[in-house]
């Protein structure tokens, strides 16, 4: 009887660790895109047809707003940066989803990488409302309303196709050590 209570006692003590260990693996695998200061009075869950109709009572908030690049105006002093905004999953990042038929203009204090900001990579911002800025005509003779937001931190993202392939080629090694193949495929 002693020795059976000793069992489940352990196990019980054995169950916790493993539990916490197993929940905590998730925020390894996808660590947090902004900081906790970072998103201090962010608003997350902004809908673009609001903040369109209504931006003088969003100007001065900070928002978080994500979506994939249209255009990019890279400036000595400044970028502007349209985007396409769509709806941010739990881990901010970017979805598929309803993707509404507004535009953000982002802008950049300085210019922006071109590597990393390019016509339909995603990203993810906290920034600033600004103001209504001139509208821009659609490829259908319309105009998008564009709502300025002054970025403060930024996030882009890979295509979830980087993430998930690995690369074929070789990758060179220091002298002597000939190419590496990370695929195993030798040619």
């Amino acid at each position: 009887m002693g020795e059976m209570f000793g069992r489940v006692r352990f196990g019980k003590a054995l169950a916790l660790p493993i539990a916490a260990g197993l929940l905590g693996a998730c925020s390894v695998f996808n660590p947090p895109v902004f900081t906790p200061h970072e998103l201090e009075s962010v608003h997350r869950n902004v809908e673009i047809q609001d903040l369109e109709d209504h931006w003088k009572r969003w100007a001065g908030q900070k928002i978080m707003v994500g979506g994939a690049v249209v255009s990019v105006d890279n400036r000595s002093e400044m970028a502007y940066v349209q985007i396409r905004p769509m709806p941010l999953d739990d881990h901010s990042r970017p979805t598929d989803g309803d993707a509404g038929r507004g535009r953000v203009l982002l802008i950049f204090d300085g210019p922006v990488d071109p590597s990393k900001l390019f016509r339909g990579s995603r990203l993810t911002v906290i920034g600033t409302v600004r103001r209504m800025r001139y509208p821009v005509e659609r490829e259908d003779g319309g105009y998008w309303r564009l709502v300025a937001v002054e970025v403060r931190v930024v996030h882009t993202w890979l295509p979830r196709s980087q993430l998930m392939t690995p690369q074929t080629g070789p990758i060179m090694t220091p002298p002597g050590g000939g190419p590496y193949y990370p695929s195993g495929l030798y040619p």
